[in-house]
């Protein structure tokens, strides 16, 4: 069972990450554990997997995260665990005897079969957290020492060269944004050299995916409670744009004057990448690459409200292969998969406004989510894609409707009332769909509820 999730899903992959993932099923069985969980806890894969979590940890019992470890089956959004309130899920004790920090994703993934599947994404943060620490408590001492010229200056050189030499970018401030430190892993990290830097203000990175209002919500956070821990988009010097995990906070002088702003941050691309994979997995089908009907469900919900709000039309196309299992039969499984595939890559041609959702309803059946079109548009769609699949030519002359692979589609439109629901326009559709399948196929039929 090692590197599946019930025989469907493949996480070898991730068994290289530096970091611990874990997959558990709804029951909290335990359905993958990577390497670096091996070596961390000793505990090997082939004894582990197919057992409770709960039973080999069973802190995780705690109200506090079993619950928000099931609403992750039920369609929550991934639920992250800092080290700052959590310090770890799973205990990882180091040689000194104390337990390892950690920062915790649970992100839901569902397989190709459609069943849903918690993968936790556990990162080792205690060598950034005690560089922190350490930063900290030297620049502190640094200040308060200040007059003692001899005891500040070796002190001051001990603070440059961690500030030098680590990992991290920092990135230090006058108490007007002026950048007056920056260290190696800054100009590593951002292209720009210390020369470039100083003078400057951090305005020089901003990657204007922030409006003023982030970074004054973050700026006051600093001055009431003397840190500020996040992400955010930052530009390098080349226009390309990175995620960072960043620690902000004040440094007051010797009588407690506020004197400087001193920055840590981290890029944080590799990890972004992962949990985009990962988001990925659970809302695309993976034969086609569009939506799976997970995601359609939530978006069709999102463009309820939208379209409830704003008192436009919403129409829906449900769409079927005509005679696909006969077509199967014929050429076989892998042909089948390439026709779905090329009826797949014809519909994105066809929704390519903002909005607008191509998804994988289930087998051969598709449904293509028009928000803000009406009825005649919807139709015309509808006839436009008809026709270019048939255009495709794919050969299936014993389907008895037509020479070539066809579709029936039907197009359900709604104006949004007080009484209606999501669920009424799946309907509609599908009911469409049925009358042009019993009128012998490859049309369109349109139903409009007003």
């Amino acid at each position: 069972m090692s590197g599946t999730a019930s025989g469907h899903t493949n996480f070898t992959l991730f068994d290289s990450l530096p970091i611990g993932a874990l997959v558990i099923n709804k029951e909290f069985k335990i359905v993958y554990w990577n390497r670096t969980l091996e070596v961390w806890t000793g505990m090997d894969k082939n004894r582990i997997v197919g057992k409770s979590l709960l039973d080999s940890f069973p802190n995780l019992n705690q109200k506090k995260y079993a619950d928000r470890i099931k609403q992750i089956f039920t369609g929550a959004p991934s639920a992250v665990f800092s080290s700052l309130l959590h310090r770890y899920l799973i205990p990882v004790e180091g040689k000194d005897g104390s337990f390892r920090s950690q920062n915790s994703t649970v992100t839901p993934m569902v397989s190709p079969s459609g069943e849903v599947f918690a993968m936790f994404f556990i990162q080792d943060v205690t060598e950034l957290s005690a560089r922190i620490r350490d930063f900290k408590n030297m620049r502190d001492k640094a200040i308060q020492e200040i007059k003692e010229r001899q005891k500040v200056e070796e002190k001051l050189r001990l603070m440059a060269a961690v500030i030098e030499n680590t990992a991290e970018g920092v990135i230090i401030t006058d108490t007007q944004g002026n950048i007056q430190i920056v260290n190696k892993s800054f100009t590593k990290i951002t292209g720009y050299s210390e020369r470039e830097a100083l003078g400057n203000t951090p305005r020089l990175l901003r990657s204007g995916r922030h409006n003023e209002h982030f970074y004054n919500n973050m700026w006051r956070q600093i001055n009431e409670t003397g840190f500020w821990v996040g992400e955010f988009w930052n530009k390098r010097k080349n226009g390309s744009i990175y995620p960072q995990k960043t620690s902000i906070s004040p440094v007051m002088d010797a009588n407690g004057k506020l004197s400087h702003y001193a920055g840590i941050f981290l890029d944080i691309t590799d990890r972004k990448i992962v949990e985009d994979e990962l988001r990925k997995l659970s809302t695309t089908d993976g034969l086609t690459d569009v939506s799976n009907r997970r995601n359609f469900d939530f978006t069709l919900d999102m463009e309820w409200k939208r379209t409830r709000r704003d008192k436009t039309p919403l129409s829906l196309l449900m769409i079927d292969i005509d005679r696909f299992k006969l077509y199967n039969d014929t050429y076989g499984h892998l042909a089948g998969d390439k026709c779905i595939q090329s009826v797949a890559n014809s519909l994105k041609g066809f929704a390519n406004r903002p909005g607008d959702l191509v998804a994988r309803y289930g087998g051969e059946e598709f449904t293509v989510l028009l928000p803000g079109v009406d009825r005649l548009n919807a139709e015309t769609i509808a006839q436009s894609i008809r026709s270019h699949i048939e255009f495709l030519e794919i050969p299936h002359p014993t389907s008895g409707v037509s020479k070539f692979v066809s579709i029936s589609a039907g197009v359900a439109t709604v104006s949004i009332d007080h009484g209606a629901t999501p669920s009424e326009l799946v309907e509609l559709a599908d009911k469409a769909l049925y009358q042009a399948k019993r009128a012998g196929r490859n049309r369109i039929y349109v139903y409009e509820n007003k």
